[in-house]
């Protein structure tokens, strides 16, 4: 095995810290990717939830067609699982974000070694 100089061994440290750093920055931009999708998943349901409540009876009438009622379980059902899946991408970008804080330890720690 071959014995790396003091200046060797920097020089490897700081290429793998900034790989590192890349992996982590790329981390935290597919966990804000993320959060901008849900955002517009969150957006979209709840401009589903407005739109089935402003389903009103016809004029003349007092109760919701049986297709209005349809048309407003669609829409309230289908609000729901698009809040379902924001939630379930928002946790996996709190994970990405932890993986990306995980390397950033890691970073320190090579940048806090004596070499």
């Amino acid at each position: 095995m071959a014995n790396l100089t003091k200046n060797q061994a920097k020089a490897r440290a700081r290429e793998q810290r900034s790989i590192l750093q890349q992996q982590a920055d790329q981390l935290r931009e597919k966990a804000d990717d993320l959060r901008m999708a849900l955002d517009e998943l969150r957006t979209l349901a709840e401009e589903m939830r407005d739109e089935s409540a402003d389903i009103e009876p016809y004029e003349n009438k007092d109760e919701l067609t049986e297709q209005q009622e349809e048309r407003q379980e669609w829409l309230d059902n289908n609000a729901d699982l698009l809040d379902e899946q924001a939630d379930e991408l928002e946790t996996q970008a709190d994970e990405i974000e932890e993986k990306a804080d995980e390397i950033e330890s890691i970073i320190s720690a090579l940048e806090d070694m004596d070499y």
